[in-house]
């Protein structure tokens, strides 16, 4: 607990999902393994940083991108590539503190199954995160949103990526 979060009620985190990602995405974090690490990544990030979910207004990502980028179905892979950063800062021209992503990794296919989350600042990017966390599929697999507390060895560093690789991140 030292190291992320705090003890979470099944609403307070239905209500941190809500507040941040819409009602329509609130349920996800109970059903899908991968979204369960999210509340003690959010948790750990405020905490960091001294921002609360109020002090965002936060846009499902599809009807921002559509709206900014044009019309994409199921960005998907385009999340997590740097010409997508640098299509946000040119077309919105945001600076430090304006925007903020949020990505979840896929499951790695090979062992070690973990899941990678990320938070950084558009205008940094993912080589200097606010804050990086692999945590084992296993954890995810085995709790409930509200029992996952990040452990000290699950937080990594600002560079949160390896590099690029065709634009993608590795």
């Amino acid at each position: 607990q030292d190291c992320g979060g705090k003890n979470s009620s099944p609403e307070h985190t239905y209500m941190l999902l809500a507040r941040l990602g819409g009602a329509w995405n609130a349920g996800n974090n109970h059903c899908l393994p991968t979204w369960r690490g999210l509340i003690a990544i959010l948790e750990k990030w405020f905490s960091d940083t001294g921002f609360s979910p109020d002090d965002f207004v936060c846009i499902p990502a599809l009807v921002f991108n559509n709206a900014c980028l044009g019309g994409e179905y199921r960005m998907g892979w385009l999340w997590f590539r740097e010409c997508y950063r640098n299509a946000l800062l040119d077309v919105c021209e945001f600076q430090q503190n304006d925007f903020y992503i949020v990505q979840t990794e896929p499951v790695h296919v090979m062992p070690p199954y973990v899941v990678q989350y990320r938070i950084f600042d558009v205008s940094q990017g993912p080589l200097k995160a606010d804050i990086s966390a692999t945590v084992p599929y296993e954890v995810l697999e085995e709790n409930s949103s509200c029992d996952i507390y990040l452990q000290p060895e699950w937080v990594g560093n600002e560079r949160s990526i390896r590099g690029t690789f065709l634009s993608t991140y590795y």
